[in-house]
C-alpha cells in the first residue's frame, strides 16, 4: 500500500508540472514582453457611506485602439489582458468584451472575452488608495504573416453586471505554444493521482475500522 501511495504521489507531481504549471508558463511567462498598452478605462469614484467605502465605476474615458508593431520574426505572438473590476456586492458577475486585431482596415482576428469576478476574490491591484481585483487572460496566440502596424481594440459588447474599470493589454513575442498532448496528459495524471489517493485513503479507513471491530 505504501509503495502504491508513493507511485500516486509521483503521478500527482508529474500531473501538476505537465498540466497547470506547464500551461501557466506557456500562457503567461514564455517568450519576451514586446509592449503593454491601456486599451480600456472608466472613471472610478470612491465615497463613504455609514463608515463603509463605496467604489463606483463611471463613464468610459479611454477606449482607443492600441498600435502594435508586429513582424514574423516575433512568432508566435501572444496577446494577454489584465482586467481590473469593481467587486460586485453579491455573487459572481461578468462582462463581455470584443477584442479585434486589424491591419490596413481589415480584421486579422476577432475574439469575444468574458471577464468574471466576485467580491470574495483577492484584491491585488492598487489605484491610489483603492485596491481592485484583477483577472488575467490570454486573448489569442497567433502567427504574424506580414510585418507592419496593427491595431488592437477592446470594446464592451453590452450592458454588463460587472463594472470593469481598466483593461491593459500585453504583447509577448516568441512564446511557447502549449501542446495539448502534454498538458492533456498532465491533467490526466493529476486526476488519476487525486482519485487514487482518495481511493487508498478510503481503503485505509475501512481497514482501520475492520481491525478495531475484530478486536
Amino acid at each position: 500500500m505504501e509503495i502504491f501511495k508513493k507511485i500516486l504521489l509521483v503521478f500527482l507531481l508529474l500531473g501538476i508540472l505537465l498540466g497547470p504549471v506547464y500551461l501557466a508558463y506557456c500562457n503567461f511567462f514564455s517568450g519576451k514582453l514586446a509592449g503593454h498598452f491601456l486599451v480600456y478605462e472608466r472613471d472610478l469614484s470612491v465615497a463613504g457611506t455609514n463608515g463603509a467605502r463605496v467604489i463606483r465605476a463611471g463613464e468610459v474615458t479611454s477606449n482607443r485602439p492600441a498600435l502594435l508593431s508586429l513582424s514574423p520574426a516575433m512568432n508566435p505572438v501572444s496577446i494577454l489582458i489584465s482586467a481590473q473590476y469593481v467587486p460586485p456586492a453579491v455573487g459572481r458577475k461578468s462582462a463581455r468584451f470584443d477584442a479585434v486585431l486589424m491591419k490596413d482596415g481589415q480584421n486579422v482576428w476577432q475574439e469575444e472575452l468574458t471577464i468574471s469576478g466576485s467580491k470574495k476574490e483577492k484584491e491585488n491591484i492598487e489605484i491610489g488608495s483603492v485596491r481592485l481585483p484583477a483577472v488575467n487572460k490570454v486573448v489569442k496566440t497567433f502567427s504574424v504573416t506580414q510585418p507592419g502596424e496593427y491595431y488592437l481594440t477592446v470594446r464592451e459588447l453590452d450592458a454588463a453586471d460587472l463594472a470593469v474599470q481598466k483593461i491593459k493589454a500585453k504583447v509577448r513575442k516568441n512564446v511557447l505554444e502549449a501542446d495539448r498532448g502534454i498538458y492533456g496528459s498532465g491533467f490526466g495524471l493529476l486526476g488519476f493521482g487525486i482519485l487514487g489517493i482518495i481511493f487508498t485513503s478510503k481503503k485505509g479507513d475501512k481497514f482501520i475500522i475492520n481491525s478495531e471491530t475484530k478486536q
